[in-house]
């Protein structure tokens, strides 16, 4: 019994050269294959890539190769006697028995016709077995034909049609393989079968045309070979909604097929950073994104959870998950429902006043990230202000933007948000207000602030002295008057912090840099940041994202000082 997983060791035979870049491997091989599976074939050290099924013989297979990356270049400098590894066979395949007794129509385009190369080759050599075979086959150029030999025996054995996009030489017929689909001449429309084969585009229009001449979807096959990766349904990267490409297919009827065709040409077409501008994601299912629904400060109502809800169910997979920047992902969406879920995104992002260049197209931008913030002084008795408040005026002055900023608020020097491991963490802080008419000198905010904070606090002849130079603006002197002869001050400060960030690459704590700011400054601060960021930020760095951190490292903190709080008065 063979493993699945684990690759053997496969030596070539024959190499035959077709163009530059396309050369058939005929390799040992001994076992059961079809026409339309696939191998993986791998070298160590550099991976794996997929290859259809060409050819097959007693001790044999072909695999038709072009060389496109680092693992097909190293198998194109090997020569005849050379091994490499191979694993698979894997994918259901053409089974002869769905086209025995029909007239049979072969469509394919470019290295599409590998996987039928098979297909064409047995029922040429069979043709009892078939009524009638049609083939027609199309390619960029002459310069692109492959399996010259096969084509000379083919036109001998049936209707072979040979096509190229263009070419001045007359001997070529030209245009698209659908322009000879109409031209066939088949004897009952009703007891046909086609196979098609190429690019999606290609095989959409195919398709189309057999459709018009009366043929039902039962009886037209593809393959969507071009779609396969590990062939084991692991990596979920040939995964269309629960359709398994590597392990359902490559091959399937129209009829069941249809859609992931349609889904991947839709695909095709979507570009991935308009995607990310408009908040919805990348995922790991062909065909599938998910919503990020930013929410400012983590602060929502009830109405805008039960949106939520809704678009889940209608047009998601009903997960939602609550992301650590406190937003939402609304996982399963099909791509092509991206309009219709913008459209059901308008009202919560006017429930919690999102800026829109446009309204009913969805969240825009996706660099800076949500602004995040605890709870704050709404809930929690040890809040020195209403952290969601702030995180929605700052929301208000940064957004769009795409440039990659992370920025955390927290009610206190407790930091509950971890505000010291964003680019800019916001703390807040208290300028405690003693009044000695209502202390009655229990020493209750002196232990507090030893056991709980930084000692800032003493007492002197029944009366409490504060040492300012200690003080963080905490409040937990507040929290533990019992007599209320301390009090939060009236005016909000706040501890700034900058620099901090996590990730693969020297991750570290945000450094103070202003402290009793107020939320003004802050944000003017904020705002010189991104011009800095805008000024200085590595053209090559790898997505347009770059740390401000890293910035600041390479430019320096003198030069950051002069754009981003040169004018400040507060204390740093």
């Amino acid at each position: 019994m063979t493993n699945e997983y684990i690759p053997f060791l496969s030596k070539i035979k024959e190499i035959v050269k077709h163009t530059e870049t396309e050369y058939t491997f005929r390799m040992t091989y001994v076992g059961e294959v079809r026409p339309g599976q696939f191998f993986e074939v791998s070298i160590p050290k550099y991976g794996e890539a997929p290859i259809s099924v060409s050819g097959i013989g007693e001790d044999y297979v072909d695999l038709t190769i072009r060389k496109v990356g680092k693992v097909t270049g190293e198998i194109f400098e090997l020569n005849e006697g050379s091994s490499f590894f191979m694993r698979g066979p894997y994918g259901n395949g053409f089974k002869k028995e769905n086209y025995q007794g029909k007239e049979l129509i072969v469509v394919a385009g470019g290295t599409g016709v590998s996987p039928v190369r098979g297909v064409i080759s047995y029922f040429g050599e069979h043709p009892d077995e078939v009524k009638k075979l049609h083939t027609i086959l199309g390619f960029k150029s002459p310069e692109d034909i492959l399996f010259r030999d096969d084509l000379r025996r083919w036109e001998q054995q049936m209707n072979l049609v040979l096509t190229v996009d263009s070419s001045d030489d007359p001997f070529y017929r030209t245009g698209l393989v659908t322009k000879y689909i109409p031209e066939l001449e088949l004897d009952n429309i009703h007891e046909t079968a086609a196979i098609v084969v190429g690019p999606p585009i290609m095989m959409k229009f195919a398709v189309a045309e057999f459709l018009k001449l009366g043929m039902k979807e039962e009886q037209i096959w593809i393959s969507q070979e071009r779609k396969m990766c590990c062939g084991l349904g692991k990596c979920g990267h040939c995964r269309m909604n629960d359709t398994y490409i590597c392990l359902d297919g490559p091959v399937f009827c129209y009829s069941e097929g249809k859609n992931c065709l349609i889904r991947e040409e839709n695909i095709m077409d979507i570009n991935t950073k308009k995607l990310k501008k408009n908040a919805f994601r990348v995922s790991k299912v062909r065909g599938l994104t998910a919503s990020r629904v930013r929410v400012p400060g983590g602060c929502c109502n009830a109405d805008v959870m039960q949106q939520v809800v809704d678009i889940a169910r209608k047009y998601g997979n009903g997960q939602i998950h609550v992301t650590t920047r406190q937003g939402f992902e609304i996982e399963g969406i099909h791509m092509e429902d991206m309009d219709e879920v913008n459209e059901m995104l308008q009202p919560i992002i006017d429930n919690l006043q999102i800026n829109q260049n446009e309204a009913g197209t969805g969240y825009p931008a996706s660099g800076t990230r949500n602004v995040c913030a605890c709870i704050g002084n709404r809930v929690c008795p040890f809040g020195n202000y209403n952290t969601a408040a702030f995180a929605k005026r700052i929301e208000k002055a940064i957004f769009p933007n795409d440039l990659h900023f992370k920025i955390a608020l927290t009610g206190c020097a407790n930091d509950c948000i971890k505000a010291r491991m964003h680019d800019f963490g916001i703390i807040g802080m208290t300028e405690p207000q003693y009044d000695p008419n209502r202390c009655v000198s229990c020493g209750a905010c002196v232990k507090g602030c030893d056991k709980l904070s930084v000692d800032a606090l003493k007492m002197e002849n029944y009366r409490i002295v504060r040492n300012e130079e200690k003080c963080v603006g905490c409040g937990v002197c507040v929290t533990k008057c019992p007599t209320r002869a301390w009090t939060r001050s009236a005016k909000k400060y706040y501890r700034l912090t900058l620099m901090g960030r996590t990730g693969k690459k020297n991750p570290r704590l945000g450094e103070d840099l202003l402290i009793w700011a107020d939320e003004d400054t802050i944000i003017k601060v904020i705002l010189n940041t991104y011009k800095f960021v805008k000024e200085y930020i590595d053209p090559n760095a790898p997505g347009g994202k770059e740390h401000v951190g890293y910035i600041i490292d390479r430019v320096g903190f003198a030069e950051y000082k002069k754009m981003g709080i040169g004018w400040c008065r507060a204390s740093t």
